[in-house]
């Protein structure tokens, strides 16, 4: 459809692309389109042609290019119209001026003429022959009378409520000045009465609730709705004040801003938004001048305040963390013999559980175990039990805390290799000579744990180190100070599902030194899953950063390998910060003091049970204590002196006070940090800046100068090079596989394959076969420059060194990514299985 051209039927102009062009045929138009008509015809006239302005307008073609006048004519006929109406109520009033003067009864009156000006916009709606108003108006005030003249102001005023227009009264009323003054005298006072409300007590405004609720759950919506209900004259006049022809996000906050400075400088309790205020200085480590100079204007706190609101606030930080230690007690007071106590993962303390053990090597191995969170699942077998113990002996027993013994009788049935029986004491009476069995199978066992369902967690703790240096040492000595402080977390277990814990225990767990060995060690299998592991790593960093690759492989490649518990592990840790203790892990006693505040968290209950004795055949009750343990975790250090702490409480009387709820463990961060250490002290040498392919070399040659030699100083520095250098490595390894001299080139048909030559090819293939060929480039890699054997003399003396070098580098690289991505998809067993590999280089490493 072809386009119209427009003419301005004012001006004659081209207004087809022009802004602001008026319709002359509308309604909003119609005293501009009647005095153009009149001027229009008179032109027709004078050039004689029959007058059609109306017939333009009301018989218009359909495509509506007529009848369009530009802005410029459109505000000057409506200003000329304006100004026909004002000249001719001027000449009016003369004319009665001269009229009452007997100045014009010699004259006739004149007719009136052909030619008439449109009425102004505002006076179509009133009458043509409306009577004059009178010039005087008489009131009776006080009984007597008094005469106002009707000014031209007043007598607007008059026809606006004539004309029962709201607008047009508020806006006469304005004009007046007098009269305006008692209008905002009035808006005052309506103001000054919403804010009343909004102070009172029977409003109970957000902004006078300082509960912590209130805090966390503020929101700006909400407070806006408050204003509005009960202060809908404020909103209005702050709502004009913030008003922008572009809307801003922000004007909610700015209104309600206003409306709580205006607020807390009325009543000082509706300072709500002051108090989240001085939070945030707080947060941002504001200085108290900061906080003073800002609560002179009623925008902050004082500093002092702010304070006692952080205590506030922190009062009942670890509330969840008790929350879920109140959780697992039902579990333990549910059970109600040893032998149903959940034996998982020392899920458990009780101290009258024996386990039977025959040599050192089996202690020995049983507390490796538990200080590596390892899992023992024992294979138990139908034992009787029966206690054999004087008056004496129970005497003793009752003011120890030592463990009782128990006679064991061995089952003739077999059980699992490197694993004793496992036998524990009755706690119920039993008459004498009755034997009874009191341990459980392991599934009786899960099932017992699956009944309660605990909401498990651990515990995390590291050093938090600072050194405070003076701003200028005096003479006096003055040096740095140097800060150890402990600072710990709570985290809540996303995974707690006993009917999953493998029945057959763990091969660490074997005695037998040529299976423990074999099981430690990887294999042939284990090699085959990490070759494919680095193969699918491989093939994200050609995706990434291969075009060929990018265009035809971005939608099948595996960027999150799922396992067993992929939904659980996606899903966000739930943190709970347990605050900073002024306390240095360093120092044993310091160290104990910081297990003894952290052991409130530990679920553990005492309960009365009746033991029967059989030499003098009665029952007494004994209180036991069942104790749920939780894993510690943090580095090395930590670990280390956990250990020292609780070998140091050994001989306490309880299980509180021997610190025994706690199971140290290394988190896997310190691991990486442990990796990186080894990767740099084989490949990370300062005197290497002259030889190519070197890490220090690339280090400088990229200007990583925050790369250090000792990766504790910087470790995200340290990592981020690393993943670098070894994305450089891998893409340097895919051009030789391909055939390739730069990374935008097309592959040759023969590295590729299938008579691939270009990206689109490749793409036009089944997602099957465009796995497979990502796939087998990934491979080739793998099994051209990666390697799983380190430390090895060469045999060939000329060969390639730095070809050598880049290879292992490469090698031991990959387990590190293989490693972090574990961690970062949650799956346990390819963490174990990379310490396989890591067990070696660590020994290696020293």
């Amino acid at each position: 459809m072809s386009s119209c051209v427009s003419i301005c039927v004012g001006c004659g102009l081209d207004i087809t692309n022009a802004s602001g062009r008026r319709l002359l045929y509308t309604d909003s138009c119609q005293h501009v389109s009647v005095l153009w008509g009149t001027l229009f015809d008179e032109e027709l006239i004078r050039r004689g042609i029959i007058p059609q302005a109306s017939t333009l307008l009301n018989s218009r073609p359909s495509d509506s290019s007529l009848g369009r006048m530009c802005r410029r004519c459109f505000t000057v006929l409506e200003r000329y119209g304006k100004l026909l109406n004002s000249i001719k109520e001027n000449v009016a009033k003369a004319v009665d001026q001269l009229m009452q003067a007997n100045m014009l009864n010699e004259f006739e009156p004149a007719t009136a003429n052909t030619y008439s000006v449109p009425p102004a916009p505002k006076r179509l709606a009133q009458s043509t022959n409306s009577s004059t108003s009178p010039d005087v108006v008489t009131h009776i005030h006080y009984k007597q009378p008094r005469s106002y003249v009707l000014t031209p102001k007043r007598k607007r005023l008059g026809k606006a409520l004539a004309r029962r227009s709201n607008k047009s009264i508020a806006g006469e009323c304005l004009k007046i000045p007098s009269v305006r003054q008692y209008i905002i005298q009035k808006i005052g006072k309506l103001v000054r009465i919403e804010l009343s409300v909004l102070c009172s007590n029977k409003t109970c405004s957000m902004l006078g609730n300082h509960s912590k609720q209130m805090l966390l759950e503020f929101n700006w919506g909400a407070l806006k709705t408050e204003l509005l209900i009960h202060g809908p004259v404020l909103v209005s006049l702050l709502e004009a004040c913030t008003y922008t022809k572009s809307p801003r996000i922000n004007r909610t906050a700015v209104i309600c801003m206003c409306a709580a400075l205006i607020l807390r400088h009325r009543f000082t309790k509706m300072c709500l938004l002051q108090k989240m205020i001085s939070l945030i200085l707080y947060a941002g480590h504001s200085d108290k001048q900061v906080f003073e100079r800002l609560q002179k204007l009623n925008i902050s706190m004082s500093y002092r305040t702010t304070v006692r609101l952080v205590n506030m606030l922190g009062s009942d930080f670890d509330v969840k963390v008790h929350e879920w230690r109140q959780s697992l007690l039902p579990g333990l007071r549910n059970f109600t013999s040893v032998s149903e106590l959940p034996l998982l993962n020392n899920l458990y303390y009780h101290r009258d559980a024996i386990i039977s053990s025959t040599d050192a090597s089996d202690e020995t191995s049983s507390e490796t175990s538990n200080d590596s969170n390892s899992f023992i699942a024992p294979s138990f077998s139908p034992v009787t039990s029966e206690f054999d113990i004087s008056e004496g002996e129970l005497s003793d027993a009752e003011q120890s805390t030592s463990t009782m013994v128990t006679s064991v009788e061995k089952s003739a049935e077999p059980v699992a290799v490197g694993v004793e029986p496992f036998a524990v004491g009755i706690e119920q009476p039993v008459a004498v000579g009755i034997e009874q069995p009191v341990a459980v199978g392991i599934e009786q066992t899960i099932e017992a744990c699956n009944n309660f369902g605990p909401t498990t967690y651990s515990i995390v703790g590291d050093n938090l180190d600072t050194n405070v240096r003076p701003r200028y040492k005096r003479a006096d000595g003055s040096s740095d100070q140097s800060l150890h402080y402990f600072h710990c977390l709570a985290v809540k277990d996303r995974i707690s599902e006993f009917s999953q814990l493998p029945i057959s225990p763990y091969h660490s767990c074997l005695n037998n030194i040529e299976t423990l060995a074999l099981n430690l060690l990887p294999t042939t299998k284990n090699d085959c899953a990490v070759m494919d592991i680095m193969a699918m790593l491989i093939s994200r960093v050609l995706t990434r950063h291969i075009p060929f690759f990018h265009f035809s492989c971005s939608d099948i490649v595996t960027w999150h390998l799922e396992h067993k518990y992929y939904k659980e592990m996606s899903a966000k840790s739930e943190v709970v910060p347990l605050g900073v203790l002024m306390l240095n892990e360093n120092k044993s006693d310091e160290m104990i003091q910081i297990l003894q505040h952290l052991h409130q968290y530990i679920p553990e209950e005492e309960i009365e049970e009746e033991v029967y004795i059989s030499s003098q055949q009665r029952c007494v009750k004994k209180c036991t204590v069942r104790q749920h343990k939780l894993l510690f975790g943090g580095d090395q250090l930590t670990v280390a002196r956990t250990r020292g702490a609780q070998t140091a409480m050994c001989n306490a009387t309880t299980p509180h006070m021997k610190l025994e709820g706690f199971i140290p463990t290394i988190q896997d961060w310190h691991t990486q940090v442990v990796l990186i250490e080894v990767i740099w002290k084989y490949f990370y040498s300062v005197d290497s800046g002259a030889e190519h392919g070197t890490l220090y070399q690339l280090r400088n040659l990229i200007n990583r100068n925050d790369v250090v030699k000792n990766p504790k100083g910087n470790f995200n520095s340290c990592d981020d090079f690393l993943q670098i250098i070894l994305t450089a490595h891998i893409l340097s390894a895919a051009c030789e596989i391909l055939e390739i001299t730069s990374l935008d080139d097309q592959p040759s048909a023969g590295a590729i394959g299938h008579g691939i030559t270009s990206s689109e090819d490749l793409w036009t293939c089944t997602n099957d076969e465009r796995r497979a060929i990502l796939t087998k480039i990934s491979k080739a890699i793998v099994e051209k420059f990666i390697t799983f054997s380190f430390n090895t003399t060469p045999n060939n003396a000329h060969r390639d060194e730095v070809h050598r070098y880049a290879c292992n580098l490469l090698s031991i690289g990959c387990f590190y990514l293989a490693y972090k991505d574990a961690i970062r998809e949650g799956d346990g067993e390819r963490v174990l299985e990379c310490w396989q590999y890591f067990l070696p280089i660590f020994h290696n490493a020293g």
